[in-house]
Formats: structure tokens, sequence, C-alpha cells
């Protein structure tokens, strides 16, 4: 009976020695399953395998502060680059035209207004805004031809002028003066006397050149809210062409004049806070047909038989030779430099093309079998135009890149960067894109 009992109480401490193992068994799983980081497979139902872990709210709002810090940054390096653009002009400009897009339009080619349009007459407001003055309208567009203003023109000599925010249309010959910002029209004056010539600046400071009584001609200069700022006499020479700089604080103007049976042009540089020029040139023998400010301060003046690139600050004049070549069109940029087509023949033919930057070097020298009849110069590339074709040449390697044929003959060509064109018809204006690749 005692082995019995015996035997029994083992039994029993051995269950509960094997109770006990098993209690700390499981209490150690749940531990490690409390622990585990990575969950096994064996504790999670299988419909559950493929459901995404939850984004943590945390997590979102960082991404989202850096992304707010990159678009920032973004921003202040804009602001930075184009500082001297960001006028309230043009901020306002952006807002209406491009973000908003007010005046969308039906895209190009558009009708013109009117029946007559000179090539003078067409010319681009920035690179966005085409402009041009018929003999009954005067209208500026936008890059898919809607038309931000369409007013009516009743000079009878118009002649446009362009900035980069503003336009002028003055009545040669007469006292009219029409200035315009892009969005509305600022000036519609009379002066006293009949005006010879005129410009308008980047900063909306404009000029006029006009009949005088006591001296050959007399520049009036007018500030940004139309107040005079500025006056010179002219004693000597008739006063035909004027060009501000950007900010509008000078002047170049050239006049002609004859002296013992020769003609004879000069070029005067007026700064505006002298009250005598600050360099005077006589040309002998040479008609001046333009001249230009460009922004860095150089200026030009395209001549008949000959061209003059003006280097101010230093005082020096440098002469830009035909070498024995006609001059068949030139187009002058306050930004890109000069451009001008040179036929090796008289009757036009077979024109040299030469580009020269705003610091007065030579950057492309192209041979072309074009007459060429109109002229435009972009960074990289130059266009030309004859009949109904243009062709876009490759200023670094002289190469024609690209022609397009257009559906009627074409009277002036303006390029608002290296491959877009506008160009102005019999009827129409007409904008193209041009392939740019070196083939």
């Amino acid at each position: 009976m005692a082995e019995k009992n015996n035997r029994f109480n083992e039994e029993n401490e051995k269950q509960k020695r094997h109770s006990s193992r098993g209690e700390r068994h499981a209490a150690a799983k749940e531990k490690n399953v409390a622990d585990r980081q990575v969950v096994s497979y064996e504790d999670v139902p299988i419909d559950k395998y493929d459901e995404p872990a939850p984004i943590q709210p945390e997590l979102i709002k960082k991404l989202l502060k850096v992304l707010l810090i990159i678009f920032g940054c973004v921003i202040l390096l804009l602001v930075i680059l184009n500082w001297e653009k960001l006028s309230p002009d043009n901020v306002s400009r952006f807002i209406q035209y491009d973000l908003l897009g007010i005046s969308q339009g039906d895209g190009y080619p558009t009708s013109i207004n009117g029946n007559e349009i000179t090539d003078g007459n067409f010319a681009l407001m920035d690179e966005k805004t085409p402009v041009y003055v018929s003999d009954t309208s005067i209208v500026l567009l936008n890059d898919n031809a809607g038309q931000r203003q369409n007013l009516g023109n009743a000079f009878a000599k118009p002649i446009l002028r362009t900035s980069r925010d503003y336009s002028m249309v003055f009545n040669a010959g007469g006292t009219g003066i029409r200035i315009f910002s892009h969005s509305n029209e600022v000036y519609n004056i009379s002066l006293k006397n009949k005006i010879f010539c005129a410009d308008i600046s980047a900063s909306g400071v404009f000029a006029a050149v006009t009949q005088s009584g006591d001296y050959l001609a007399k520049l009036n200069v007018y500030s940004k809210d139309n107040k005079e700022k500025y006056a010179y006499s002219f004693a000597d020479y008739y006063i035909n062409n004027i060009s501000l700089n950007s900010d509008g604080t000078r002047a170049i103007v050239s006049g002609i004049s004859a002296q013992k049976g020769s003609l004879v042009s000069a070029v005067y540089i007026l700064d505006f806070s002298q009250e005598a020029y600050i360099a005077k040139y006589e040309l002998k023998d040479n008609s001046i047909y333009d001249v230009k400010f460009f922004d860095n301060g150089n200026a030009v003046a395209i001549g008949k038989n000959e061209s003059y690139f003006f280097d101010i600050e230093n005082n020096k004049k440098n002469l830009i030779s035909y070498d024995s070549k006609t001059i068949t069109n030139y187009d002058i940029s306050n930004e890109k430099g000069i451009a001008l087509s040179l036929a090796k023949y008289p009757d036009g033919r077979d024109c040299d093309i030469v580009t020269i930057s705003t610091d007065g070097k030579t950057t492309a020298t192209i041979s072309t079998d074009i007459k060429v009849e109109s002229i435009s110069n972009a960074d990289k590339t130059v266009a030309v135009s004859f009949g109904d074709t243009i062709y876009l040449y490759d200023k670094e390697s002289g190469k024609l890149v690209d022609q397009k044929k257009c559906e009627q003959t074409l009277k002036k060509i303006a390029m608002a960067n290296d491959n877009i064109v506008y160009a102005l018809g019999a009827t129409e204006v007409i904008k193209t894109e041009m392939n740019t690749t070196v083939k």
C-alpha cells in the first residue's frame, strides 16, 4: 500500500513539473510574439497578408514640409534670376494673359485688320506679343493670336516703335503720339510741332524729335508719367533717327546735312543728366538708316555704305565694313545684337548673313544663294525670308537647318526665340515652329 502511494505521489509530481514547464513555455512564446519585430505568417490570418501598412500622419507632414521647402527654393531662384523683369506691369501681364488666359485666340495664321501694313510696322513687343499697325488699326496679339488690343488708327503716316513692355505709334510729319502697354492705351497725346522721329524705352521713358522754329530740330524727352525731363536743340543737322537705352537715361541720335556739296551724317550720344552731348561723330558720304542702343550700354548705327559700333564707355567707334557688298536688309535687337544681309550683286542676289553681338564681336558669317527680303536674329540661330519661304541657319555651324514654305508672300519676319518665327504676310500674321537640329 505504501508503495502504491509513493508511485502515485511521484506521478503527481511529474504532472506538476510538466504542467509548469508548459506554462513557462506558453508564457515565453507569448513574450516572444509580443517582442518580435517581424510578423510571422503563423501568427497572421492568410487574408491579411497583402494589407499595406498605414502611412503615419507624421510622415505625411514631413514630406509636405520637404516639398514646400523645395518649391520655395525654386520660386526664390526664379525671382533672383528675373528680378529686373518683375515690375508690377510684368506681374499683372503674367496673371492676366499667361495664368488666366485672357484673349486666348484661335491660333495662327490670323487675318490682319486693314488693307495695308508696311514692313516696318510689324514687330514684337516682347517674345509673346506681335504688334502691327495697318492703315485702319493698331493690333496687339498674344502667342495664340488672341487680340490683346485692337484700336482704330487715324494717322496718315504711322510709325511703330516697340520695347519690352511698351509700344509707341507716332504720326511722322504730324503731331500725334500713342503709347500702349500690354493691356491698355497709356497715352494719346498731341505735340506742338511736327514729329521727325521718336522712340520709347523699356522703362516707359519716351522721346520725340520735332521741328523747331529756331533750330533744325529739337529733342524732348518725357518721363513715364508724361512730364518733360530733358531737351536738346540741333543747329547743324536734320535729325532722322533716335533710340533710347533701356532705362531711358541716354539716347543715340543720327542726322544728315550737306557740306560743300557732299552728304555728311552725324551721330550724337546724349546723356540726359548733362546739357552737352557726351560724344559726336561726323561720317562723310554715308547715309544712316537706323540707330539702336543695346541693353549693355553699347550702340550701333546702320549705314548705307558701312555701319558703326560704339563702345560708349570707352568712347570708341569701330567700323563694320561691308567688303564692297550691298546691304539689303538688317535687324537690330537690344539684347541679341545685329544681323546684316549683304548681297554680292547689286540686284540683291546671293546674300551673306553677318551677325554681331552687343559687344561688337562677329558671331557668324554665312554664305547663301538667297535674295534676302527680311532677316531676324536670335541667340543661336538667324532666320531670313525670300518670297513665301523662311530659311533658318545655325550660327555656330553656318548650316541651313530648316526651311518652311508659307501660303503667301512674306513681307517681314520676327524671331521670338531660336525656333519660333512670326511672319507678316499679305493678308495674315503667321507663326511657325522651325527645326533647329543641325543635320
